[in-house]
């Protein structure tokens, strides 16, 4: 299982990002579109189905109706801003309103559609790198995970600017008195990071710490 750890000197003294490629790959969906997003079956192919399955019993998946709509043809002269979805001789199909000849035939994971839990999806991220305590939830986007075992405290943010804003860091201090502290985040803010580094706390790019992981 994936586990959180100090890097090499070559990466700088830091806790890798090392979180199974699903979660990550969740937690960067969540920062780019906010906790409305849905994601379709389709997407999920990426991943092993043992993996979507266990998400989906620890309720970080959560199966919501499926698509009725699909998006229209491209460059269609309908004017809908979408189009319906209809069974047709027993296929699900995206049925174009001025040419049948057009519709397009849908599997069911393309109709299939899913939300993430954010507080699950954190939790599940700091169980997958056995970190100690319970995840702490300080704003919108901003989680206190846990400590390392060398009592590093980790944060995760789906914005660094949510870290830097007055009262936060503020707050996770508090909640981890006397600790060394590092951000992830899924994107680096230079003036936020640059905030952040001033007051003393690490700052770590998601994607920075999955290459030094693979290197």
């Amino acid at each position: 299982s994936a586990s959180w750890r100090i890097i090499s000197a070559k990466c700088s003294r830091a806790t890798v990002w090392n979180a199974p490629a699903m979660l990550s790959w969740c937690w960067r969906l969540l920062s780019e579109a906010g906790a409305s997003i849905e994601v379709s079956g389709r997407s999920l192919r990426r991943f092993p189905a043992t993996e979507v399955d266990r998400l989906l019993r620890a309720r970080v998946l959560v199966e919501r109706r499926r698509a009725r709509a699909w998006r229209t043809c491209p460059d269609c002269s309908c004017g809908l801003p979408t189009r319906p979805v209809r069974e047709v001789d027993g296929v699900s199909r995206a049925c174009c309103p001025l040419d049948p000849a057009a519709d397009e035939p849908l599997d069911e994971d393309d109709l299939r559609r899913f939300a993430v839990d954010p507080d699950r999806l954190a939790a599940e991220i700091a169980a997958s790198g056995g970190l100690t305590g319970e995840p702490l939830r300080l704003r919108e986007d901003v989680w206190l995970l846990g400590a390392t075992r060398e009592g590093r405290a980790i944060v995760l943010c789906g914005r660094l600017e949510g870290v830097a804003a007055p009262g936060t860091l503020a707050a996770v201090r508090t909640a981890a008195p006397g600790a060394d502290v590092q951000v992830l985040a899924p994107e680096t803010d230079p003036a936020a990071a640059l905030r952040l580094r001033e007051a003393g706390v690490e700052v770590r790019d998601l994607a920075d710490g999955m290459a030094c992981e693979a290197g």
